[in-house]
């Protein structure tokens, strides 16, 4: 997931509605913090409007007191008011002040007008006569207290819709990119077993171009690949003939000589070679069958007549009547979705290759394993040699390859099994040294499909 699509653009959008969200709460912030200063000013001014007549009235009434004076406020009037004033003289003396003004001069200058310290925002307003000053103070930790809890109101929902969109983000992105996500198992699903062009008019238009490119080379990969194809098979079955003719009239020729006749010695290698042509021609016809895909079906198939056919035909071979070892104890089915002559050219094919490349008198065995819910079927045949390298063991499976370059064998055996195998679902999984042995080669063959069982 490091590259993933989805995780870059569910990021990219995050980020970016994060950060417009966090500079469109700044601005607003700074808006509500002019617009709550306006605010209090104002308050500051009416109630200095309000109480000024009134503390002129009483300052007049009770003048011949000491000063300075505390006008009388209802049981009504909260004890936490925000807002204190004074009434002063031309000399800066306090002659009326609220119970919340203290008991020194509030330190703003006598100039109508606003004023600020640390502690106190100020307005003063005079009379007429320019004789009385009334001054109203707030404190400005009470105007910071309201721009917190304005901040935190604002940024508080934030942190709740945040998640929430980066999880409505990635819902949208996985729904938007859906016909992607359908276009890349389409893609995934063609090979050399399925070139059927990609249909899929409900994707976007934006997608319709690479559906048209994958179409064209589809088109052109598969022209090439069944012209190589029939070339393959038209050669491999054009030689069977003429190579079973020569073969014929050579073992006629082999049996017309003299015993002690010079040629004998050439007759037999010519035997020898068009014996391993006509095994060539076959693979190549085998070749041919595999890469047209035969063996892919829709259903299980039943593969033990075709396990006892293939087994049944080399015991019968006098090369090989005495080396084949079978157990298939617990196995009297086998189920699997391949093809039933593909799976007979697969082990024919593992079973010829294990013959090959062993000495004459070791036996070759074959047994099953698994045939349960958890464990697929396996087919395992296994034989006595050298332990192969891990180099050359993983090129064992393609064309040609040998482990030994003069050995009987044409290289094509386990190619056209690997092919089989991964066009039907399943593996070849090839061992050296064997399984619970110090040498040895075991190949096995797991058979495709979750519901493959053998009971």
């Amino acid at each position: 997931m490091k590259n993933s699509l989805i995780i870059a653009i569910v990021t990219r959008v995050t980020v970016v509605m994060t950060l417009t969200w966090l500079l469109g709460c700044a601005l607003a912030l700074l808006v509500m913090q002019d617009e709550m200063g306006e605010a209090f000013d104002s308050g500051l001014q009416q109630t200095a409007h309000r109480i000024l007549p009134l503390a002129v009235d009483y300052l007049f009434e009770h003048g011949d007191g000491p000063a300075p004076h505390r006008m009388p406020v209802t049981n009504s009037v909260p004890n936490d008011e925000f807002v204190a004033y004074q009434i002063r003289d031309a000399k800066g003396a306090v002659l009326v002040q609220s119970f919340e003004a203290g008991i020194g001069a509030f330190s703003a200058p006598l100039k109508p007008g606003f004023f600020e310290d640390d502690k106190f925002r100020y307005y003063t307003e005079t009379t007429i006569s320019d004789s009385l000053f009334i001054q109203v103070a707030e404190p400005v930790a009470h105007r910071h207290e309201a721009l917190r809890e304005s901040i935190s109101a604002i940024i508080a929902p934030l942190v709740v819709l945040i998640p929430l969109s980066i999880i409505g983000i990635w819902w949208s992105v996985r729904r938007g990119l859906r016909p992607v996500t359908l276009l890349q198992e389409d893609i995934r699903n063609r090979g050399s077993g399925n070139m059927m062009p990609i249909d899929r008019p409900e994707l976007p238009d934006e997608l319709h171009p690479i559906v048209i490119a994958v179409n064209n080379l589809l088109a052109r990969l598969k022209s090439a690949l069944t012209a190589e194809r029939n070339f393959a098979a038209n050669s491999a079955h054009e030689l069977r003939t003429p190579i079973a003719a020569a073969l014929a009239q050579t073992q006629r020729l082999r049996a017309e000589m003299p015993a002690q006749d010079a040629n004998t010695a050439r007759a037999e290698h010519i035997e020898t070679s068009l014996h391993r042509l006509k095994r060539l021609s076959e693979k190549l016809l085998q070749l041919s069958r595999a890469e047209a895909g035969v063996a892919v079906v829709g259903d299980l198939q039943d593969l033990s007549p075709a396990l006892l056919l293939v087994i049944e035909d080399f015991s019968r071979d006098p090369r090989y009547i005495h080396r084949i070892a079978v157990d298939f104890t617990g196995h009297d089915t086998l189920l699997g979705k391949i093809d039933i002559d593909a799976f007979a050219i697969c082990l024919r094919n593992v079973i010829e290759n294990a013959l090959i490349h062993s000495n004459d008198d070791d036996p070759v065995r074959i047994w099953a394993s698994g045939g349960t819910e958890a464990i697929p079927a396996s087919i395992h045949v296994a034989n006595q040699s050298p332990v192969v390298p891990p180099r050359i063991l993983a090129k064992l499976t393609e064309r040609f390859e040998r482990n030994n370059p003069s050995s009987k064998g044409s290289g094509l055996g386990l190619a056209i099994v690997d092919t089989i195998m991964q066009q039907a679902g399943g593996k070849l999984v090839l061992l050296s040294p064997a399984h619970n042995r110090d040498s040895g080669f075991e190949a096995v063959l797991q058979l495709p499909g979750d519901d493959n069982s053998a009971a």
